[in-house]
This record gives C-alpha cells, structure tokens and sequence, in this order.
C-alpha cells in the first residue's frame, strides 16, 4: 500500500528567491551534473532510503540498479534526466546526495531526492533542491512537480519550498 501526494511549484507566480542559485554546499563539497552511472548513485541512493524509510527498496543492490537507478538514469521510467538534475559529490567524486529531475511527458518532475544520512550532510537536501529550483527557473521552465509518500519528513520540505499539494491517492495491491 502507497499513501502518496502529488505536489507541484508554479516557477512563474513563484519564482525562486535570487540566492538559491548561490546557496554553498557544505565544506568538501560540490555541484556536479547528473551524467553518472547508477552505481555511481546507489551507496547515497541506499542510504538515504534504509530500510526504516517508508520509500526502502527491498531488494537487494542488484535489483535495485536493474529495476530502479539504471532505468531512471537511462529515461526508461518517469522520461529522460533533465539538465536542472544535480548532484553533490566529494572530495573523492563520490556521489553523497542528489536531485534527479525528468521530463515525465512534458511536466519536469522530480524523480528523487536523496542525500547520505549524517550530520556531515544534513540540510544538503534542501540546498540541493533550492540550487535545482534556482536552476530550473533559470532555464525558462514554468513549474516542476513530484509524488511524496505520506510518511516521508520531506514533505514539510516541500511544502516550505513552495509546493503546492494537487492530489493525494492511496494504492492497494490485493493479491
């Protein structure tokens, strides 16, 4: 069962404030662009969904490359990566967090946001959505959606960056 909400952000009524584009990522970290391998995403990926989080993949790593990062990545799921996508990598060109935005049938839509837990890395999220939005109004588009699990925290995020709840649907799977 999925309790979910639908919520999008007008870029036009609502523009993002001017120093979201400038907001800095915590020490030892940078901006990168969303051309990396799945494998690259999966350990901050994993993390940030463990298996206390209402959005965990159970399956196994494997799987959720196969099924989940690799199909994303290669546009097959929610439409292709959009350039608005970024991520934060460290010192070494790991991948710690990221935002991945699709063109989902003509609507730009945030596929997922993830960032490694820890305090190292807390509040990298909202940076990294905030730097996206700035980004995203500055590439002419007019509004950006996503689909939030009723249980998970980021949703009063959302709401704080302006998202606007469209919709709530509940799905059953009855064997």
């Amino acid at each position: 069962m999925r309790h979910a909400h639908s919520m999008r952000r007008d870029l036009i009524a609502d523009p993002p404030q001017p120093e979201w584009s400038t907001i800095s990522l915590p020490d030892g970290l940078r901006l990168a662009p969303c051309n990396r391998q799945a494998a690259d995403l999966l350990p901050a990926w994993r993390a940030a969904f463990s298996p206390e989080h209402t959005d965990h993949y159970h399956g196994s790593d494997q799987q959720a490359l196969d099924a989940s990062l690799t199909p994303l990545l290669a546009g097959e799921i929610l439409g292709p990566v959009m350039p608005c996508s970024v991520l934060a990598v460290d010192e070494a060109e790991h991948v710690t967090a990221g935002v991945i935005v699709t063109d989902h049938d003509g609507l730009p839509w945030i596929a997922t946001v993830f960032r490694q837990p820890g305090s190292r890395y807390a509040g990298l999220g909202s940076v990294l959505l905030r730097r996206m939005l700035a980004g995203a109004a500055a590439r002419g588009l007019a509004e950006i959606a996503l689909a939030v699990s009723d249980a998970n925290p980021a949703r009063g995020l959302y709401e704080k960056l302006g998202f606007q709840l469209t919709r709530t649907s509940l799905t059953v799977l009855v064997p």
